[in-house]
Order: C-alpha cells, then structure tokens, then sequence
C-alpha cells in the first residue's frame, strides 16, 4: 500500500514535490522538541489544490497526516506519526490579500512570520503574535486565525 500511495502522490504533485528517501524523511520526522517519528513520504505542495488533492488520497487510503511549516514548535505539533504523510506547507507562500479598512490580512500558510509583520506595518495594522522564532517560523503555526485564514488588527 504505501508504494502505491507514494507513486499516486507523484502522479498528483509531480516527483519534485514528494520525498521518501529515508534521509529525506528523516529531515521530517523532528521539530524542536526530543519527540522523534518517522513519516511514509513528505510533501511539498503548492496551491490550495494540491493540498486537498493530499488529503483526499490520505483519507482513501486511511493515512495519518501532519501539516509542516518550518518546524520551530516546542510542542511536537509537526512529529508526524510513524507511516504519515506530511504536508510541508512552506512553499505555499503568496500574501494574497492585506485590506486595511477592515483590518484584515489573507495569506497561505508558509508565509514567515516577520515578513507578514512588515506587509501589515506597511498598511497601519499590527500582527500581534511576536516568537522568538519570528524571522523563521512560518505562519500557520502561529496564527490566530478565523475560519478561512484571516487575522489582523490595528494599531490604534
């Protein structure tokens, strides 16, 4: 079964957007924690598309997944369990909307923290999550979020 779903995600994403090497895997099987696991294969998707094209074969198949963004957790939140599939999301960078009358800020999850502070700073609004991680962590491990991704305030 899992050579089977590792050659369907190829077929999906294409063969530079999969890895399962196990050096490759490795890289993907820690955060910043001792926790340690190794997964099936990791991805690297693009686009909204490519992600529910993940999920929908995950779920056909019964296979665990965890998303990933740069992986500077302390809480083991991106260890995927042991035969997982992870999502490393941080390709998905684009800042795709910033609408300052509402206060309100649309991104893709592998957006850096500290470059989502300077767009909004540039537009008068303020991203209050400040980790010391801020110049690497990426932002869908650190988003306060809505349903839909969309989290701002202002300054005043």
């Amino acid at each position: 079964m899992s050579r089977r779903v590792i050659q369907e995600l190829r077929r999906l994403l294409g063969t530079e957007a999969v890895r399962d090497a196990p050096a490759q895997v490795l890289s993907y099987s820690y955060d910043g924690t001792f926790q340690q696991r190794v997964p099936l294969v990791a991805t690297m998707p693009r686009s909204t598309e490519d992600v529910a094209a993940v999920l929908r074969l995950a779920s056909e198949e019964g296979v665990p997944v965890v998303a990933r963004g740069a992986a500077t957790g302390l809480a083991g939140g991106s260890v995927p369990p042991a035969g997982a599939i992870v999502l490393n999301l941080s390709r998905m960078r684009r800042l795709v909307e910033i609408d300052p009358a509402d206060g309100v800020v649309v991104v893709e999850p592998g957006v850096v923290t500290a470059d989502l502070h300077a767009a909004v700073e540039a537009h008068g609004l303020f991203y209050p999550p400040d980790p010391a991680s801020l110049r690497q962590c990426t932002i869908g491990g650190t988003s306060p979020a809505t349903p839909g991704g969309r989290a701002a305030s202002s300054t005043g």
